[in-house]
């Protein structure tokens, strides 16, 4: 009997688990490279799916967290807030084989929209720098913020929905840097 919150290491071994097969992971895998039952990591999770979203959320807190913190800095520049905000990555982009992810598209589709939709929201922070950005004159005053909003959005999101990472020989937090560095060169002033 576990006493104990098995939770982070059933999510370490799942995450290693898929670093190896992809979405096509199984439950039996993750409960022998841990020596526990299948019955066991169904008492701390009802399901695969619900690994993901244990993922999921805390990728989530993470990204607000680091995007509360960056918009707060009062020492920072409009530009290097921005920078900031659309360059930050979580833990688990960092353990996760993410040239797997644009595989849940098929194998998983509902985890892969769950994804997506991460992807869609909590940009308010972004926004309202591209926002200071304009006024201040970091940004030039043509610029649709709405647009950039987007693109950059647009870019995350084929990140994970092909397999972009993988043909280019990019790791995740290169690829975002690069994204942003291509949108910025047009907006800014200066």
């Amino acid at each position: 009997m576990y006493r104990e919150d098995m939770r982070p290491v059933i999510v370490e071994s799942f995450v290693n688990e898929f670093n190896k097969h992809g979405p096509k992971l199984n439950l039996d895998d993750v409960a022998s490279a841990i020596h526990m039952s299948k019955k066991t990591i169904y008492r701390f999770f009802r399901s695969k799916q619900s690994i993901y979203e244990y993922i999921l959320n805390d990728a989530s807190k993470q990204i607000l967290f680091a995007q509360q913190s960056i918009y707060s800095h009062n020492d920072l520049s409009t530009k290097e807030k921005l920078l900031r905000i659309m360059t930050i990555h979580t833990d688990w982009e960092n353990k996760i084989d993410l040239t797997h992810m644009f595989e849940l598209k098929s194998s998983e589709p509902e985890v892969f929209e769950r994804v997506m939709e991460a992807f869609r929201v909590h940009w308010d922070a972004l926004y309202s720098l591209l926002e200071i950005g304009q006024k201040d004159g970091t940004i030039k005053a043509e610029v649709n913020i709405r647009l950039v909003l987007n693109l950059f959005q647009q870019g995350i999101v084929s990140l994970y929905s092909t397999n972009v990472l993988e043909t280019g020989k990019l790791s995740y937090p290169d690829a975002i840097e690069s994204i942003a560095n291509i949108i910025f060169k047009g907006v800014f002033a200066d």
